[in-house]
């Protein structure tokens, strides 16, 4: 009987929010969580494509892709006799999220009550600006060929936190190395026909590798979002079009609401809406339960101590 007291101290030190607690863990393998999965899911990538436009004009579109060298698995933390209702929807045609609902459920006054009783295809395009002036990335003097697609993650140096350019930077010492060679292999690599400035990784990102040791909470992961200054020529106009893109080295979290949901944005990131909280009413009720429960118990037991040395006097 002392230890049902123990287990209503328990619920009560646990603390009254309902918020719904999941963990992580990077999965590049087969296996089986040992915590219930909730879902598992792609991060994104993002592609740049470039078609033919009106009056010679080139049309450039972002897209979605799924990024193959990993998985998020998302596992249910919560507490016991909370529902939290996690729904996830996807791109159509790919396991990238979409939109996340949660509507959780506080059965913990019911429970206290019963205690004490007893994208490898990219989807979804959008047409990104560009402007012929102002050119701040070169291009090399080389023309985009269209129709042709490039996917900017795959571009993102390794884990680079900082600013830094694809392609990279050659030294001059490199450069030489370089000419030295092609004087007697005349297959010089062809320049890049786009050239990327990737701006630096949200200071709040985390390495991807490190997703499994954050704590339990109430947090959706994905793919971090970055600056990306892309120059390119075509007809002979040197032109530049700037954008967010996904890079799944590192991840960057939202907070999940107690009602409401997550929603993805088009290029990168995402955005909340609905209920952060639940009601002020359900934790009072909580804790009022708790209170009656554990008085109940409690007069159960002084009842069975008093029984007991009466027995013993007789």
């Amino acid at each position: 009987m002392r230890s049902a007291l123990i287990a209503f101290a328990g619920l009560a030190v646990a603390g009254c929010e309902t918020l719904p607690d999941v963990s992580y863990r990077v999965a590049t393998s087969p296996g089986v969580p040992a915590t219930p999965e909730i879902t598992s899911y792609a991060m994104q990538e993002t592609t740049l494509a470039f078609s033919a436009g009106d009056e010679g004009k080139v049309g450039v579109a972002a897209g979605r892709t799924e990024f193959q060298g990993a998985r998020i698995q998302m596992l249910d933390s919560t507490s016991a006799g909370v529902d939290p209702n996690i729904g996830v929807v996807n791109y159509d045609n790919t396991d990238i999220p979409k939109e996340i609902t949660v509507k959780v459920e506080d059965g913990r006054k019911e429970l206290v009550e019963n205690i004490g009783g007893l994208i490898t295809t990219a989807v979804g395009v959008a047409k990104v600006a560009f402007s012929a002036s102002g050119v701040v990335v070169p291009t090399n003097q080389v023309e985009i060929t269209v129709p042709s697609k490039f996917n900017l993650s795959e571009m993102i140096a390794d884990g680079e936190r900082a600013e830094h350019k694809y392609p990279p930077e050659k030294s001059k010492k490199a450069d030489k190395k370089k000419a030295d060679e092609s004087s007697t292999d005349k297959k010089s690599e062809a320049p890049a026909p786009i050239r990327v400035v990737f701006g630096p990784v949200p200071v709040d990102a985390i390495e991807r590798g490190k997703l499994a040791e954050q704590k339990a909470g109430s947090y959706f992961y994905y793919a971090a979002c970055r600056t990306a200054d892309v120059g390119f020529r075509y007809n002979g106009v040197d032109q530049q079009t700037s954008l967010k893109v996904s890079d799944p080295n590192f991840l960057q979290r939202v907070r999940l609401p107690y009602d409401g949901k997550v929603t993805m944005h088009s290029q990168c990131g995402a955005s909340v809406t609905g209920k952060l909280k639940g009601a002020d009413g359900a934790e009072i009720a909580l804790i009022q339960a708790l209170i009656e429960q554990a008085n109940a118990v409690k007069e159960a037991i002084e009842k069975d101590e008093d029984s007991g040395e009466e027995g013993g006097s007789s």
